[in-house]
């Protein structure tokens, strides 16, 4: 099971995932994590969750993401929620230099 704090990193499509807030922690009520993208990093498969819903927060860089027919573009301090059922596939892209 995972633990608070553990890191998960995916080498294939450059996530790392740090769990901030699991289920155990909030009685069921929520999973909280950060993910860190590398550049040219993805998601694996657009996917959908039956029973959640998912908010997305930028802090650094860009994110793009569809969920369902719309398209959204976050940049740093939004945030977008996605419903659940929604089919959705967030890409990510670094921040210009």
């Amino acid at each position: 099971m995972i633990e608070t704090g553990q890191t998960l990193v995916n080498p294939v499509t450059g996530e790392a995932l740090r769990f901030l807030q699991t289920s155990r922690d909030t009685g069921g009520e929520l999973v909280e994590i950060e993910c860190i993208v590398q550049p040219g990093g993805f998601v694996a498969a657009a996917h959908v969750h039956p029973a959640q819903e998912e908010r997305f927060r930028v802090i650094e860089g860009e994110l793009s993401l569809r969920a369902g027919r719309e398209r959204l573009v976050l940049r740093p301090a939004r945030s977008a929620p996605v419903a659940r059922l929604a089919d959705y596939g967030p890409t990510y892209a670094p921040t210009p230099a």
